[in-house]
């Protein structure tokens, strides 16, 4: 199937494609260069709701953008934000 890319930089992902991976507007994808390619993996409902996640990403990557942090994989960057928020929370339950 073919998509075409506006001057947005936007795409549709065709209905069937979509239809088959159960995606709705607003639902989250991770984009990864593989080769050639460009691979869109849909990421997990509980990474996209869970409450702590959007206060720990800001600060996680904030401080790891001042330090030089890369990561080598969107799962490795939701590690380090997991790690971080779950610090946060022990801190504030004390």
């Amino acid at each position: 199937m073919l998509a075409k890319l506006s001057t947005r930089r936007q795409f549709v992902i065709p209905k069937a494609i979509a239809t088959i991976l159960h995606l709705k507007p607003g639902d989250l994808l991770n984009v990864v260069r593989k080769n050639n390619s460009v691979v869109l993996t849909p990421v997990d409902i509980e990474e996209r709701y869970d409450p702590g996640l959007v206060a720990g990403a800001s600060k996680s990557l904030e401080k790891g953008l001042e330090e030089g942090k890369t990561f080598g994989s969107f799962k490795e960057m939701m590690k380090d934000i997991h790690r971080h928020t779950r610090r946060k929370n022990k801190h504030a339950a004390r």
